[in-house]
């Protein structure tokens, strides 16, 4: 199955893209994204502390499930002025 990842400021420089799809034999939940993308533990712990996700742009915690063709969306804090 394949699901859709979107990534936003701090986060697209980090992985030098906008978006990502990624494939799984049996159906994730966004934490096996999260660990994907931070496979360092204390690099993942301390973005788990400030990182959103949404799925299919609707706020989602780590533990929900994804379905074939789901956006997960990583969403760094937004600072303006």
């Amino acid at each position: 199955m394949k699901v859709t990842v979107r990534y936003f400021a701090q986060l697209k420089d980090k992985f030098g893209k906008e978006a990502d799809i990624l494939e799984f034999k049996q159906p994730p939940h966004v934490f096996d994204i999260f660990r994907q993308l931070f496979p360092d533990g204390s690099e993942r712990t301390k973005m788990q502390s400030f990182l959103r996700v949404a799925v299919n742009e609707e706020y989602a915690p780590l533990e929900a499930r994804l379905n074939e063709g789901d956006e997960v969306a990583f969403i760094p804090p937004v600072a303006g002025g």
